[in-house]
């Protein structure tokens, strides 16, 4: 009994040694019809191709026995490594691969020029590596890859002419590097990918001109680099980032010719890298950025014809690199800068580059005019000058009070003296020269201090009719001093 066991062990070993020596030990190219139909019998058995082996499905396009279908390979299961289906000029389909269940590393579909559909990847679950959609004119849809859950590496779609919609993707719930989406011209949505969760690289959608939102991206929470929308030219909102809360690189908004506003970015509170806005001819704000406090890179604001406030960029309190606002033509309420330039001339290192702010409407052409303006939305600091009349006023109103006083004394039958010795105070102050010029340049001195805080900490910046207005001030300043002491 024993005896057998061991034979009939040995049996089983031998025959699945024999099986798996069946399948290719090294990378095919499959680039004629004979080829695929003779896979079956030329590797007998085969389902698993193993680790190490990559296949590769390329007509020759000589015009004889080219590929029209790949029917001779659904036996397959699984390919350990890299699969290519690339410049196959007459196939029409892929419903060969009906029975594929996994890619070990690299996925690659290019420039088959009548393939309209992947349905026979119905059974694909997984992608270890990267998957490739690369020019493939005929393609309307990727419904077949309505299984597909993972996808360890890249998502790369490029240049598919005719791709309409994501929905085969809508069991995707991770990629582990980037998602490309560029220069597929008859994409109207991205809803497919509306369980993608997480993006390991980065995302990057760029030259869709069809495309007007990013709706389908409502679950993504995080982005492991950088996040780039580019040249969309129909593309309205980012909404569909609303649930965006990490970046791990810069954020780029460029050349999008129909975008209003960046609302989706509303949740992202650090950006590790640089952050630019350019060249969005209709993007009348950025209050979508209003959580966002740092910016680890340079911080550029370009080129925006509409753009008329930066009011999202308020909480800004650390710029890596250089800031750049400018040629937006209609900008001209810049004050949410004022604490971040407060805080940069306390430490040079909160802007850690060069502050370019030109060509930009009135109050948003310099850093200057930006400091000048009322201050971060804090009630405005009165001009020197206004100072000046305030103490006027101030003097008035003693001089008045005073009176008032001495009206009520005497009426009450108090004597003149008190009032009389201060009728000789007053006069005291007006020809004792040296002790008013004491005074005097005390109160210049004090109104100096006062310049440098407002200037140092409110951002203010010296107005024309400041200096006489200072002067006055001082000498009524000095007045009102002298009168108090002499009392």
């Amino acid at each position: 009994m024993k005896l057998k066991f061991i034979l009939l062990l040995l049996l089983c070993c031998g025959l699945f040694k024999l099986s798996t020596a069946q399948c290719p030990t090294s990378s095919i190219t499959l680039s004629t019809q004979a080829d695929i139909d003779n896979f079956s019998t030329d590797y007998p058995g085969c389902t698993m191709i193993p680790a190490g082996v990559d296949v590769t499905i390329q007509d020759d396009n000589n015009g004889i026995d080219n590929i029209t279908n790949l029917n001779g390979l659904s036996q397959l299961t699984s390919i350990g490594e890299d699969l290519s289906i690339i410049d196959n000029a007459v196939l029409t389909n892929i419903d060969g691969l009906s029975q594929l269940t996994s890619i070990g590393v690299f996925f690659f579909i290019s420039e088959n020029a009548v393939l309209t559909n992947v349905d026979g990847l119905s059974q694909l679950t997984s992608i270890g590596g990267s998957f490739f959609i690369y020019r493939s004119d005929a393609l309307t849809n990727l419904d077949g890859l309505s299984q597909l859950a993972t996808i360890g590496g890249f998502l790369f779609m490029r240049e598919n002419t005719a791709l309409t919609n994501l929905d085969g993707l809508s069991q995707l719930t991770s990629i582990g590097g980037n998602l490309f989406m560029r220069t597929n011209a008859a994409l109207t949505n991205v809803d497919g990918l509306n369980q993608l969760t997480s993006v390991g690289g980065f995302l990057a959608i760029s030259q869709n001109n069809a495309l007007t939102n990013v709706d389908g991206l409502s679950q993504l929470t995080s982005i492991g680099e950088q996040l780039g929308i580019n040249n969309n030219n129909v593309l309205t909102n980012i909404d569909g980032l609303s649930q965006l809360t990490s970046v791990g690189g810069g954020i780029y908004v460029e050349d999008n010719l129909a975008l209003t506003n960046v609302d989706g970015l509303s949740q992202v509170t650090s950006i590790p890298d640089g952050l630019r806005i350019n060249d969005n001819a209709a993007l009348t704000n950025v209050n979508g950025l209003s959580q966002v406090t740092s910016v680890g890179g340079s911080l550029r604001i370009n080129d925006n014809a509409a753009l008329t406030n930066v009011d999202g960029l308020g909480q800004v309190t650390s710029v890596g690199g250089d800031l750049e606002v400018q040629n937006n033509a209609s900008l001209n309420q810049c004050c949410a800068f004022c604490p971040l330039f407060a805080a940069d001339a306390l430490d040079a290192t909160v802007i850690d580059g060069t502050i370019t702010i030109q060509n930009n409407l009135t109050d948003c052409n310099s850093e200057a005019e930006i400091n000048a303006c009322s201050p971060c939305g804090l009630a405005p600091v009165p001009t020197l000058g206004q100072w000046g009349l305030i103490l006027l006023a101030l003097l008035l109103l003693n001089i008045g009070v005073l009176s008032i006083y001495q009206s009520r004394y005497q009426v009450a039958g108090v004597s003149g003296a008190y009032f009389s010795s201060m009728t000789m105070g007053i006069t005291t102050v007006l020809t004792d020269r040296k002790a008013f010029l004491k005074q005097y340049v005390f109160a210049a001195v004090f109104i100096v201090i006062l310049f440098a805080i407002s200037s140092l900490f409110f951002g203010y910046g010296l107005m024309p009719f400041d200096v006489p207005g200072s002067i006055l001030a001082a000498g009524l300043l000095a007045f009102c001093m002298r009168t108090l002491e002499l009392r």
